[in-house]
């Protein structure tokens, strides 16, 4: 009896398609973020899939053109003070966290406490190992680019608050990405674009244009 009950939960969470990966956080294929005023799923995009939080997604990944990965993240209970700031800087601690995608050539991991909206985000702090290079920086967007090996997203200078990306293809030294950070009354959206192969090119200033043309 213990059995069949067993097989049946299995065949039940298979069937709702969500697979519940840590404190809370659950995959759901195909399911798509929206933002106000930003059109995501457009002719050239599919959705991979989201991680919700209770009823909030919070997670998503894009394939744009089949050429490109596109994550969005959405940070809820943002200071008006809020301060963005970037720091050349190889060595920073990511003690463990898992995986939220495997592109083959990059791994992006992250801390669920990052989405704790018991506490207000005053601060994210970007860290690589190659300088960044800015195309917008105001109080609402802030629009870089960077080749990086590795790249570290810190909420509140907090080690337990962190979102990290390390090349993982064998050969493969740097890789390009075009970041977003958009501000929105009291919440911030980061998005990250990379190339899906290292023979692809990324265009210059596509995701901003993407994003809000």
């Amino acid at each position: 009896m213990k059995i069949i009950c067993v097989i049946l939960l299995i065949v039940l969470a298979i069937s709702c398609k969500k697979y519940v990966i840590n404190d809370d956080l659950t995959f759901v294929p195909e399911k798509s973020m929206t933002i106000k005023n930003i059109t995501l799923l457009k002719k050239d995009a599919v959705c991979i899939g989201s991680y919700t939080l209770g009823s909030d997604t919070v997670v998503s990944q894009f394939k744009i053109q089949s050429k490109y990965s596109l994550i969005t993240i959405k940070l809820r209970n943002v200071s008006s003070a809020f301060t963005f700031k970037n720091h050349e800087k190889a060595d920073c601690p990511t003690p463990g966290y898992f995986s939220i995608v495997d592109e083959g050539l990059f791994e992006v991991k992250m801390s669920p406490k990052i989405f704790d909206v018991k506490e207000k985000i005053n601060s994210i702090d970007f860290f690589s190992d190659t300088k960044i290079n800015y195309q917008i920086n105001n109080d609402s967007i802030k629009n870089f680019t960077v080749n990086f090996k590795k790249f570290v997203l810190k909420i509140n200078n907090d080690d337990n608050k962190i979102l990290y990306s390390t090349i993982e293809y064998y050969g493969l030294k740097n890789l390009d990405a075009e970041i977003v950070s958009f501000k929105y009354e009291n919440q911030i959206y980061l998005f990250i674009m990379t190339p899906v192969k290292e023979n692809i090119i990324l265009e210059k200033d596509f995701l901003r244009n993407y994003l809000f043309n």
